[in-house]
């Protein structure tokens, strides 16, 4: 079906400009619903551009496959990761990958980060969906719309992949970002301040290796204890904030092989490598 209707003449960059920032080609929509296929098939037209941003926000298709810390996607693009520039609210590639998963994280945050957290980076259309389709302009009529769409929508968490579970593709994705990037992209910041390490020190399921990598990376460490927000934070203010706020489980190892279990307390103390 889907080459009967490019056979017809269909543009495969047309998007529906009605929808305003969440305007998407049907590439980019292919690839946050994770169909190859279709997106080898528009690839292979002769009029595809794959360079494309989001009206608004300049999302580019390879910010959606990060966001879903997807190597296989992005080998499907096919570009490289230079290609994707800044969005428009500041968030590299990186940040991306770092970005708390949904508004659930943000809510259980230390307090430090929750004030700091203004994004989140999950793609799924259907997930959450009540919370899009519920403008804050909406009078007692909307919410009761809210209510209805919130039951029809409502999935198990448990089709959802917990914050532990992603932390292995999560380390694979950065360390290839760093890598064809160069360590330059830990320091950028996006337009709240934050930098990637921000995004990933005052959340409730610390992703410690993750943390404890990047800060190895040349000029991270001052990164660590030195790069402010606007909120006046640096990473290391919010591990602190979200270890005096948080549980004792935080404290559990690592994944990282040989050598003694990392926990928090590590990243706490100031082992400079710049």
């Amino acid at each position: 079906m889907f080459r009967a209707i490019l056979d017809r003449g269909f543009n495969p960059n047309a998007r529906p400009i009605i929808t305003g920032s969440h305007a998407l080609t049907p590439a980019q929509y292919a690839i946050i619903i994770g169909n190859t296929g279709a997106y080898r098939l528009l690839q292979s037209h002769p009029d595809f551009r794959p360079d494309i941003l989001t009206p608004v926000y300049g999302v580019h298709s390879l910010h959606f496959a990060v966001a879903q810390l997807n190597a296989e996607l992005l080998d499907v693009i096919g570009l490289p990761l230079a290609s994707a520039s800044c969005t428009s609210i500041g968030h590299t590639l990186l940040h991306i990958a770092c970005l708390p998963y949904d508004e659930d994280v943000i809510e259980t945050s230390g307090p430090k980060a929750a004030a700091s957290y203004h994004d989140t980076r999950w793609p799924d259309a259907t997930q959450y969906r009540h919370r899009r389709v519920w403008p804050t302009t909406w009078g007692l009529s909307g919410q009761e719309d809210y209510l209805g769409y919130a039951e029809r929508d409502k999935d198990p968490r448990d089709m959802y992949p917990t914050a532990s579970e992603q932390w292995e593709s999560q380390d694979a994705i950065c360390k290839l970002l760093v890598a064809e990037l160069g360590p330059k992209t830990i320091a950028q910041c996006d337009m709240h301040g934050n930098t990637a390490l921000h995004y990933l020190a005052g959340v409730k399921d610390l992703n410690l290796d993750l943390i404890e990598w990047l800060r190895s990376q040349h000029g991270a460490n001052a990164i660590w204890h030195g790069s402010v927000n606007y909120w006046g934070h640096t990473p290391a203010d919010l591990l602190e904030d979200r270890a005096m706020n948080g549980s004792s489980s935080q404290r559990r190892p690592s994944r990282r092989k040989g050598g003694p279990p990392l926990i928090m307390d590590d990243l706490m103390t100031d082992h400079s490598v710049d």
